[in-house]
Order: structure tokens, then sequence, then C-alpha cells
């Protein structure tokens, strides 16, 4: 019989934080629950230490499915996995670094069921080494209005705090873009909300995002990330522009695509200045007026004149800087 929700968890390399995880998932309060743990070629004991805990909770044996790639193929990959078995009729999703609150997933799937919601979002804590705050995810109760935040980078585009209902992601054929690892979550809550016709915000804390994973993959800034998010900033406005969405100003996608890119101005290479000035071309002209530094703006500006010795004398001065740094 097909379960109330299916949690999706992707792992990799999560030994140090995965047991307060896993312990988190098997104490909720709802028992109606499917597990669906994707380890995607981990180099470490987190699937030892899952399957230890899970000794303890013999109840839950039964829910709970490991499913393992034969290859690293990251994590927008191994999300995919989790739809592909998934069976519950809400989704959900939790990250092996994070843990949840135990009556998370009963309160959400309770208000879904409910208020016939597609999707359910709640607050959350953000704990850093030294400090930590309630984010509380305040945005109108409105499909339109949460996804036209998103687009303006008012609201973050994350899944873990949300319940989705499957049926959105099945006859929508909504998938995550296979190695396209940063921004991928937020390319497919985007999709999602234009197909939502009912959302809820459950206004409660009740999961905890943890910063301390330093290995993490939004903390990582390389050039090949950034082409990532480039990519699935792209398959966004692909998808916009396909679905005629017209209650999107044209000035927020550009400023969308802008910053999608904007990381490629803080590299030192050549070749990824001269990519920024041709990829979202159109956005260009938002160079002047956005927050980026002085600095950046004139080798924004180099780039898309093409002016190549300036550029390189500023690229050798920040490689001696970094050098001298190291």
């Amino acid at each position: 019989m097909k379960k109330k929700v299916s949690i999706i968890i992707p792992i990799y390399s999560a030994e140090t934080y995965i047991a307060s995880c896993v312990q988190s998932l098997f104490d909720q309060t709802l028992a109606d629950i499917e597990y669906i743990f994707v380890d995607d070629c981990s180099l470490d004991d987190s699937i030892s230490i899952l399957k230890r805990i899970l000794e303890d909770y013999p109840a839950r044996k039964g829910h709970v499915k490991i499913i393992q790639h034969k290859e690293n193929r990251g994590v927008a990959t191994t999300r995919n996995t989790g739809l592909d078995n998934a069976t519950g009729k809400y989704i959900g999703w939790v990250d092996a670094d994070d843990w949840i609150e135990p009556d998370m997933f009963e309160k959400m799937y309770n208000s879904a069921e409910s208020k016939q919601a597609d999707l359910v979002w709640c607050n959350f804590r953000m704990t850093f080494t030294d400090s930590s705050y309630e984010n509380q995810q305040q945005v109108a109760e409105d499909s339109k209005v949460y996804l036209l935040s998103l687009i303006k980078g008012e609201m973050q585009g994350m899944l873990w705090n949300k319940l989705i209902r499957r049926e959105i992601f099945l006859e929508n054929q909504i998938r995550f873009l296979d190695e396209n690892n940063l921004g991928e979550d937020r390319n497919v809550l985007i999709k999602v909300l234009f197909y939502c016709n009912n959302i809820i915000h459950l206004e409660e804390l009740l999961y905890h995002y943890m910063q301390f994973n330093i290995g993490a993959i939004t903390r990582d800034m390389t050039p090949r990330r950034v082409y990532e998010e480039i990519n699935n900033t792209r398959d966004i406005v692909c998808f916009l522009r396909e679905k005629n969405v017209s209650w999107i100003p044209d000035s927020d996608l550009q400023n969308f695509m802008f910053r999608s890119k904007r990381k490629l101005l803080y590299t030192t290479d050549l070749i990824h200045f001269e990519k920024w000035a041709n990829i979202f071309p159109e956005s260009n002209r938002l160079l002047y007026k956005s927050y980026l530094g002085m600095r950046h703006k004139i080798v924004g500006f180099l780039a898309i004149y093409k002016i190549k010795g300036p550029l390189r004398l500023w690229i050798n001065i920040k490689k001696r800087y970094q050098t001298s740094k190291t």
C-alpha cells in the first residue's frame, strides 16, 4: 500500500553527521513513512552507521530503502534516483548532515491533507559553529508570489523544508538536471511551484540546517560549480519562456541570470571572464548598477569589450596576492 510520505535522503561521505540525522528520521511520530537513502558512492562509513542505527528501530526496517550508486553521480542524479524509487503520496527531503524535529512530517502531512495543499513548507534553524538563528520563511501562500520571490532572490530554493505532492513530479515529468549540482533544488522548486494550486506555510520551526560541514557542495565555488548553477538557471529561463510566463518582469529575469554568473568574475583565468561576457549577454547591461564591487565592475567592463591586456594584468596581480596569502 502506498505510504503517506516518502523521505529522500542523498548521502555522500556524511559519517560525521549522519547518526543524528538518521535518529531524527526514525524517531518521527508519523508511522507511515518510506525512507529512501541514496548513497552516491560514499568514501566513508556513512552506510555502516545508518545500518547500525537501523538495528535499534526494528519497526522501521520494512520502510527503509538503501540504494547505492555504482559510481559517483552527484547530488542532482542522486535526487532523481530517490524520485524514481518513491511511492508515497507526498515527498519530503532531508540532507544527511541535518536533523529534524520528531513531529515534522506528521505536522506537515496533516496540514497538507486538511488543506488539500500541493506543497507545505516550514521554518528552520540555521546553526553555525558559534551562532544560530531561526529563518521564518515569510512569503505569501501563493505559488506565483513564491516563484517570483525565488527569481528575485528574496527566498532560498531549498527543498528540505518542503513536503510536496508526488503527483506534481509525475504528472509534469519534473526532474533534476543531471550532473548540475548547484542550484538544482531551486530549479525543481520553481517548476513545482508553477504547477501548484495550493501552498501552505506551517509557521513552526521543524528543520535544523547545520552549517558545520566544510565539504558541503554549497561551499564549493569553483568555476565548475558556477557553470552548474548557470546551467540550472538557463534551464529555468527556458522553462518559463516555454510556458509563456508573462507575469515575471523581464528586469527580474535578467537580474536572475546576471546573479547566476557573477562568481565567474571572481576567478583567475581569462577564459572564464570571456565566458562570463557571452553567457546571458542580455544581462550585461546590469553590471554598472549591480551590487558588485568597483574592481569587479571594471573587470566585467574589460571582459564585455574584450580588452584583454588589462584583464591579464589583473589576473596576474590577483594570483600573486593569493600566492602571498598561502
